[in-house]
């Protein structure tokens, strides 16, 4: 992972927390890259941080939009859906999230895996895209702060 400017405060980064790497991301709904298994990582509850390098964005007809979702479950197929961990939300300028187009950086979200009074134990990414020509290329990590 090309994770260049990351925080310097002790975080564990390890192969088993790539999400994905380098995929191109252009259809609503799916999981991007792998199953996480975070009891294994983590033992349990544990912060971390969702990590997504942007290395490409179609912004050329002004009205893309994607979010990233991470999303936490105890079923390691998930079956019923996910709960919504953490959102990354990125767009062209015109589609009115942002001042600016988006462009290729470190987006970073401070993320734990419980919610809805459940601590989950599997995380994946998914995505939701929009507008006329919707591509995003990433790399994203879960970025534990306990030590493996």
């Amino acid at each position: 992972m090309s994770f260049v400017g990351l925080p310097t405060r002790a975080a564990t980064h390890d192969v088993l927390l790539d999400l994905v790497t380098a995929q191109t991301v252009v259809t609503t709904n799916v999981q991007i890259g792998s199953i996480l298994d975070l009891k294994a990582l983590q033992g349990g509850y544990g912060h971390a941080s969702l990590n997504v390098v942007v290395s490409a964005f179609d912004v050329a007809d002004g009205d893309e939009t994607v979010d990233l979702f991470l999303q936490g479950s105890n079923d390691a197929a998930f079956t019923g859906g996910g709960y919504n961990l953490a959102v990354i939300s990125l767009a062209a300028a015109a589609a009115g999230l942002n001042a600016a187009n988006v462009v290729t950086d470190l987006y970073q979200v401070p993320v734990h895996n419980q919610g809805a009074d459940k601590s989950y134990r599997y995380a994946r990414l998914v995505s939701a895209v929009g507008g006329t020509t919707p591509s995003i290329t990433i790399e994203a990590a879960y970025l534990s702060d306990r030590l493996i």
